[in-house]
């Protein structure tokens, strides 16, 4: 068992309720956690002896709307380049939108919300690093409390994401 399934291990018993999932995938473990469990959760990875997460690297927003639908095509490579991006002067205008359908957008079932805010912290000590998400309750005005307090580093990402979404 690595470093990766223990911490695992240990937080589904500390926390148990508390996340509503985790998972472990290519060697990295995420924790989804309910919006009003954020800053109690956090807390306890910052906090806790066993994990001692003291560094917030990372904090971004995340729409899941269109997760799944990609107009691009990413599984074929062509010998002609990135063809896509080339507009020759026959091409008509790549910015009339006029003719197109309206596509009707929701958010895939697999997710609680359409917002999420996603953390990424690092335990120095420890060596060890996790990901956890959580969804904003409101999808007209996403927001969940604020991180500052556990670490002061959320400050200006926290910012960021607010203005952006």
């Amino acid at each position: 068992m690595n470093y990766l399934e223990k911490l695992n291990e240990y937080l589904k018993d500390g926390l148990g309720a508390r996340i509503l999932r985790s998972k472990l995938v290519l060697n990295e473990l995420t924790l989804d956690v309910p919006p009003e469990q954020w800053l109690e959760v956090c807390n306890f990875l910052r906090y806790d002896n066993a994990t001692q997460f003291e560094q917030l690297i990372d904090l971004c927003g995340v729409d899941y709307l269109a997760y799944g639908n990609s107009e691009w095509d990413v599984t074929h490579a062509t010998g002609s380049g990135f063809s896509r991006a080339v507009q020759t002067s026959n091409d008509p205008d790549p910015f009339d939108f006029a003719e197109e359908e309206a596509v009707e957008l929701t958010v895939p079932e697999q997710f609680p919300g359409r917002f999420a805010v996603v953390v990424h912290l690092l335990s120095v000590t420890k060596n060890q690093r996790i990901r956890v998400r959580t969804w904003c309750e409101s999808d007209r005005f996403p927001r969940i409390p604020s991180l500052i307090k556990v670490w002061s580093s959320a400050n200006w990402y926290e910012r960021e994401a607010f203005d952006l979404f």
